[in-house]
């Protein structure tokens, strides 16, 4: 998905030349083109995040459209002061995309767990937030970011689901079972999670949401006329993510009963040390523990 993000921002520095690339000493053999090319628009600021929040709000008062690239964690919990105070309270134009999602940094310990950045940043205000799922979705999510008059924020996990044709929007359906009440919506790397456990009991529909803020109120009615039991799986601890703003609708739109359930990372902030794979199987989000887990409710 860097590889995509980086592709098509290549393209529209190109065509846009209010673009401009902030980097924090991270994404090498990624970035080296856009020092090449765009050597005037393109910075590394170094190992100083806050600073880059502040750099990129400068440039917005100069009519840049700034880019910020790095490492999530460093990206939204060093800089929410700066984030909150700079950019959205401002309504500035700048997008933050975080490199690294979930566990995926689990072998550094609880400090690298991106658990609840959806939840600092959601409450802010004008923010947009948004989790691609794959390649092809990341392009949709680049075509909206581009477009938007809002700030916004891009989780890129490190792996991704790998659709068979672009989809129309953020909010679809990867696989629908007609015949079953039960559906999953997921989002980010979630979702191949979550299709590799529809392999081990196709029992279920999935249904991505890649776009977390605003929510997608609209599919969320339809989907909760014909669905009875509803699972959010998501890398995220459920009292801040996806989980939290779809029971707020549910409340605030008095939704008749639906049985909904949470599969998340349960604070994630347990001192295991292990790859991506084994945290997120300690935490219940192995294609294996979301399978098995339906089958309890079916």
């Amino acid at each position: 998905m860097r590889s995509a993000f980086f592709e098509e921002l290549k393209k529209e520095m190109k065509r846009d030349e209010s673009l401009f690339l902030l980097i924090s000493d991270t994404g090498f053999n990624l970035v080296e083109p856009f020092f090449e090319e765009f050597p005037q628009r393109t910075l590394n600021v170094g190992i100083a995040e806050q600073n880059l929040i502040g750099i990129a709000a400068g440039l917005c008062n100069i009519g840049f459209r700034p880019i910020c690239y790095a490492i999530s964690n460093f990206l939204i919990y060093r800089c929410l002061e700066q984030i909150r105070n700079d950019i959205c309270l401002h309504n500035y134009k700048v997008v933050l995309v975080g490199t690294g999602t979930g566990f995926d940094y689990g072998g550094l310990g609880p400090t690298h767990h991106v658990v609840d950045e959806i939840g600092c940043l959601k409450s802010l205000p004008n923010i947009e937030i948004y989790s691609p799922s794959g390649v092809q979705s990341m392009r949709k999510v680049f075509q909206e970011i581009v477009q938007s008059s809002k700030p916004a924020y891009v989780r890129i996990a490190k792996s991704s689901f790998s659709e068979e044709r672009e989809p129309i929007n953020l909010s679809r359906f990867i696989f629908q079972d007609n015949n079953s009440k039960v559906l999953v919506i997921t989002h980010g790397k979630m979702v191949k999670n979550v299709t590799e456990a529809v392999k081990l009991f196709p029992c279920f529909s999935i249904f991505a949401m890649d776009k977390i803020k605003p929510l997608d109120e609209l599919s969320l009615k339809d989907l909760f006329r014909h669905y009875t039991k509803i699972v959010i799986v998501e890398d995220n601890v459920k009292e801040a993510g996806l989980y939290d703003s779809i029971c707020r609708y549910v409340i605030e739109n008095k939704i008749g009963v639906r049985d909904l359930y949470s599969i998340n990372t349960r604070g994630g902030y347990e001192q295991f040390i292990g790859d991506a794979a084994y945290l997120e199987d300690k935490h219940g989000l192995s294609p294996e523990k979301i399978s098995k887990f339906i089958q309890n409710l079916i």
